[in-house]
């Protein structure tokens, strides 16, 4: 049996099992989620023996990785997408509406960055540049992506504990106030989004329409669609959560990733990124 990394587990105070063994250990393996697929992919022993997420650790043991055949064998979605940043660590890249994050699927935002994005050269380098957070599908914009072991648990860390400041851009209905907080826990998980508005303007044909600014504080699936909903503000759109029958429709939905800001991986200094407005929100906004 071939292992593409071999260590052994350190004296450990308290035993701790297999899937929630620090990911910092291993240098292929990025996130907590990729972890325990190595797992269910049977590609993780424990003293050359396969190793099972309820498996328990004490220290001494010897743990293998085994190659991941079937990312090898993945081939690349040649799509052409736009880079907005990239260095050896990390690289930024702009998502069109559409097109899924990741996923079963083939056509998806990570299986074509290996078309976009060149192979880092440090140490711990992934074998394929790995999506740091998600879009939903019909929303276009800014994503990170890790292209070494050590940027990416270090982005998602930061992700967790709240460090990335992301906003978004979306267009809504109905007349809105500013400044607003909405925290109307989702999935029975805490939830906050921020909002201000840029503009709004009275329309004959969808009565009044709002450009707005969104911080969600916290990174709940549908986050930002649900929130504004909940309010009377759908997005314009949205097929999901918006019941108006007034409604722009045809376009898709006006929710856009417009800037995101966090720490440098490697430098730990504070950067930012920014894309420009979409076309369909300039032509209803001039």
């Amino acid at each position: 049996m071939t292992f593409t990394e071999k260590f052994i587990i350190a004296k450990l105070d308290e035993k701790v099992r297999l899937s929630d063994l620090g990911i910092s250990l291993f240098k292929t393996i990025a996130s907590k989620k990729a972890l325990k697929k190595a797992i269910k992919n049977k590609r993780i022993f424990i003293n050359n023996k396969q190793g099972f997420s309820g498996d328990y650790l004490n220290g001494g043991e010897i743990i293998g990785v085994v190659e991941d055949l079937n990312t090898k064998k993945k081939p690349v979605y040649k799509l052409k997408v736009e880079v907005l940043y990239e260095d050896a660590f990390f690289a930024i890249v702009k998502k069109p509406a559409g097109l899924s994050t990741s996923g079963n699927q083939f056509k998806n935002l990570e299986n074509c960055l290996p078309f976009n994005l060149s192979a880092s050269q440090e140490e711990d380098a992934l074998i394929k540049p790995l999506v740091i957070h998600r879009l939903d599908f019909a929303t276009s914009g800014i994503v990170i992506i890790g292209k070494t072991q050590t940027a990416t648990i270090n982005l998602n860390k930061q992700f967790e504990s709240r460090a990335v400041i992301k906003n978004y851009l979306a267009v809504t209905l109905n007349k809105m106030e500013s400044p607003i907080t909405i925290t109307l826990p989702i999935d029975g998980k805490q939830a906050q989004s921020n909002i201000t508005i840029h503009k709004s303007l009275l329309s004959d044909k969808y009565s009044f329409i709002n450009l707005v600014n969104v911080n969600p504080i916290t990174g709940r699936r549908h986050q930002i669609r649900k929130h504004l909903a909940s309010i009377g503000h759908p997005i314009c759109g949205d097929n999901i959560y918006n019941k108006e029958e007034k409604d722009i429709r045809g376009n898709g939905l006006y929710l856009h990733a417009l800037s995101i800001s966090f720490l440098h991986p490697k430098t730990n200094e504070r950067i930012l990124f920014e894309t420009e407005m979409p076309k369909k929100f300039k032509r209803l906004f001039h």
